[in-house]
């Protein structure tokens, strides 16, 4: 069973806590604001949806605003479509261990940005085919996610598809382990495709250079003319991504060594042979991870279902729904006087239960509810009993503290000779003091 001084360090710290939570809410909206294209009644309706959403999520209300900030690139102007893109952020990071809410939501964000999926697609568009491949391949969500951030503007500029993309890099991770690098491989054969610059990302010459190099090295003894880059005679349309690679890894084995060094270093650049040569080698998993994502529709929505049962997220719910109690018994525009308020008696509480102790302190509780049970009376107000506090009154040794001098006494002339009794003396007076008393002393 708790002891008083330990309910009351408990409320002291609901309400530091409180406090300190809407401190954070305060900043986070000012963030958005700032980086929103939400109007101020759109923002307002924004942050109405915030709380349920936090609830719902199993996240803080703070995450819930920051999350919506992030997503401000993608030029939102609803609350509606802000609420949905910031779930998505928030079950993407729940079903992807190791990638947190911010990783996420960014990384969704330029997917989202990259291959024109609107927030309606994008939970089965992106998250369940990521979350199928991350749970069947060697890879992991959030390896696939930092991958497709490297290159999928890259690859949509050049025409391919988010499956062709997750599965190259599926391919590739398995063998090389480095997301980054994997990811910028593939960045890297999109741009050179497109005649661009793998560093600056501009046009840098005609793919025709690139398609005679690539038809030297890959000559073999069944194709005297070599793969062509091109899917028409004209040369004027690139076969995509899926169907050139594919060419390569069937003739691969027939290459030296020294051709599949060139091979690579000229389709995915020098600094990229290794991933590139992975991707190549590795190719029979490219088509398997494609295959799964044909099949991933509701994989992210039973993921994150599973995660609504857990522990962790069920506490965090509890903690949004005090976050939205605090807020409804103290709206911002009231807050600084509830903090005034709330520091002043927190601070009353903190010195009397430091200086009474246990046993001390269960008077004093006794003494607080009795005085709040007769707010009110005509003989119980606070001056009364201080006016006529005394050592009579304060029986039970209270008096011997003497850290905080009691201004009410000062002014009271006929206690003057108690001005020096401790603040902590006036409060305990409220317990001792009885109307028959303050009538003895000619109250």
């Amino acid at each position: 069973m708790m002891n008083l001084p330990s309910i009351l360090k408990t409320i002291q710290n609901l309400f530091q806590k409180g406090f300190a939570d809407t401190k954070k809410l305060d900043a986070a909206l000012s963030d958005l604001r700032q980086s929103s294209a939400m109007s101020t009644q759109e923002l307002e309706k924004f942050c109405r949806l915030s709380n349920d959403l936090a609830k719902e999520l199993g996240v803080s209300t703070e995450v819930i605003l920051r999350q919506a900030a992030a997503l401000s690139k993608l030029g939102i102007t609803t609350a509606e479509s802000a609420a949905q893109l910031t779930e998505l952020g928030i079950r993407f990071a729940a079903i992807s261990p190791g990638m947190d809410a911010g990783k996420a939501t960014a990384s969704l964000a330029d997917i989202m940005q990259a291959y024109k999926i609107s927030a309606s697609d994008a939970s089965d568009g992106i998250l369940s085919k990521i979350n199928e491949v991350g749970n069947r391949f060697q890879t992991s969500n959030a390896e696939i996610a930092e991958g497709l951030q490297k290159s999928s503007a890259a690859m949509a500029g050049a025409g391919e598809t988010i499956e062709t993309t997750i599965g190259l890099f599926a391919g590739g991770q398995e063998v090389i382990r480095d997301a980054s690098e994997v990811g910028e491989a593939i960045r890297s054969i999109a741009l050179r495709m497109q005649a661009c610059d793998s560093e600056t990302g501009m046009l840098s010459g005609n793919l025709a250079d690139l398609a005679e190099q690539v038809a030297e090295l890959t000559k073999t003894a069944g194709n005297r003319g070599g793969i062509s880059l091109f899917a028409d005679s004209s040369r004027t349309e690139p076969k995509d991504m899926l169907t050139l690679l594919g060419e390569f890894s069937e003739i691969w084995s027939e290459l030296d060594a020294n051709s599949r060094t060139d091979l690579a270093g000229a389709l995915f650049g020098a600094e990229h042979t290794q991933a590139g040569t992975a991707i190549i080698e590795n190719f029979a998993q490219v088509g398997a991870a494609i295959d799964v994502m044909a099949e991933s529709a509701g994989s992210a929505d039973r993921e994150f279902a599973a995660m609504t049962d857990s522990l962790n997220h069920k506490l965090n719910a509890a903690s949004a729904a005090a976050a939205g109690i605090f807020e409804n018994l103290f709206p911002k525009e009231e807050l600084a006087s509830a903090v005034d308020a709330a520091n002043g008696f927190l601070g009353i509480l903190d010195r009397l239960t430091e200086k009474l102790g246990p046993s001390g302190a269960l008077g004093l509780g006794a003494g607080l509810f009795a005085g709040l049970k007769n707010v009110g009376g005509a003989k119980t107000y606070a001056p009364v009993c201080f006016k006529n506090a005394d050592h009579r009154m304060c029986s039970s040794g209270y008096r011997s503290f003497h850290a905080v001098e009691c201004e009410i006494h000062r002014e009271n002339t006929e206690q003057r000779q108690y001005a020096g009794t401790a603040y902590n003396d006036c409060v305990m007076a409220m317990y001792h003091y009885t109307p028959a008393a303050a009538t003895q002393t000619g109250s």
